[in-house]
């Protein structure tokens, strides 16, 4: 681990004698020392005044490089814009008594883990996800604090709303070009055209949207009763308007007739589509597709299956986020319908792939 002292006479005899405490809890072994520098987040020890007493290397990249550590407050170091040098220090400026941090130190904060953002001198916004963990070593109460900085990352989410929301408005003024355009008889093919164009990029916007949600956390799902067979119908019908090369075959268990399911017909749509889009790609012009409906009293399975086959190599890398046969960039399909399904619908993904039997892809549902 680094010595974080550049020499006794720049802090009190007390601090320092609480960093080698620390020093000695932390360090006892070189794995601990090793670890706790390459470790990718930040690890700081605070006193019960909130002075900094510990620290690893991933820390020193939080704020300005090459200034001092040691001894000094949380909010002195990251620059707070609450704390003013000389008048008003780290934990006593108007707005500290509602810092997550600062309440962490006091033990009066009831949650272990927070999202917390500050607002440098610089008027940089640096956002950190916290975790708290307060210990004691001979009779001197600390506050260990584990940091990822994730300001990129809601950085990231903030321009993605941005952007949903400006695009959703452009495609909101395009469908009302297309409703007049609908009235010139004399443009009636052009019109259909264009109106599938729309219709799919907005189905595509919809889906990244819905995708970027479910991600983060921020999906809000809505179950409701959805008869299986009619559901899968219907996306059928839409599919063999668009794929008309394609040979889609719906085969429905006699004991699916009439059976409803409770889910988010919304996400499940999402789910079923991209199974069929991936075996449609999947397939040549004359192979036949095959979408299945069964189920037993616990369970309802939906089954999309086509001819072709998938090497070893390409089923290892299935369900994962960058993965993709179509080009670098685009592996969210089979990795959506595992997060939909699994983390969101209360249900199952699969597959199997045999060279002579073909590829079929498994959902299956709580009943």
């Amino acid at each position: 681990m680094t010595k974080h002292v550049s020499s006794i006479c720049d802090v009190s005899s007390n601090i320092f004698l609480q960093n080698q405490e620390i020093k000695i809890f932390f360090e006892s072994s070189a794995v601990g020392s090793l670890v706790l520098d390459e470790i990718f987040c930040s690890i700081v020890v605070l006193n019960s005044v909130g002075q900094i007493i510990y620290y690893n290397k991933m820390f020193e990249t939080i704020a300005e490089k090459n200034k001092p550590l040691l001894g000094k407050r949380f909010g002195e170091y990251i620059s707070c814009s609450n704390v003013v040098e000389g008048i008003t220090p780290c934990g006593q400026a108007t707005f500290c008594k509602h810092c997550l941090v600062n309440l962490s130190l006091q033990g009066t904060l009831e949650i272990k883990e927070y999202e917390i953002s500050f607002l440098q001198k610089n008027n940089e916004v640096l956002e950190f996800l916290i975790r708290t963990v307060a210990f004691e070593i001979a009779g001197n109460q600390y506050t260990l604090l584990i940091i990822r900085d994730i300001s990129n990352e809601k950085r990231r989410r903030m321009l993605e709303k941005i952007f949903f929301h400006d695009i959703s408005n452009t495609m909101t003024i395009m469908n009302g070009h297309l409703l007049m355009l609908e009235k010139d008889k004399n443009n009636s093919i052009k019109f259909e055209r264009v109106k599938q164009t729309y219709e799919r990029m907005w189905d595509e916007v919809k889906g990244q949207k819905i995708l970027s949600e479910a991600e983060s956390g921020d999906l809000q799902i809505s179950f409701s009763p959805v008869e299986v067979q009619i559901f899968i119908q219907g996306i059928l019908i839409l599919f063999q308007e668009i794929y008309k090369g394609n040979r889609l075959l719906f085969e429905c268990d006699s004991s699916m007739a009439d059976v409803v399911i409770k889910t988010d017909e919304t996400i499940l749509r999402r789910v079923i589509v991209n199974m069929i889009k991936n075996a449609i790609e999947a397939s040549d012009k004359e192979s036949q597709i095959t979408i299945s409906a069964s189920g037993d009293k616990k369970n309802v399975l939906l089954v999309v299956h086509n001819e072709g086959y998938m090497p070893e190599e390409i089923q290892a890398k299935i369900f994962k986020r960058s993965f993709s046969t179509k080009g670098k960039g685009r592996g969210l399909g089979t990795y959506s319908m595992k997060l939909f399904t699994e983390k969101y619908l209360n249900g199952m993904i699969s597959f199997k792939s045999l060279e002579k039997l073909g590829t079929s892809f498994l959902v299956s549902l709580p009943r």
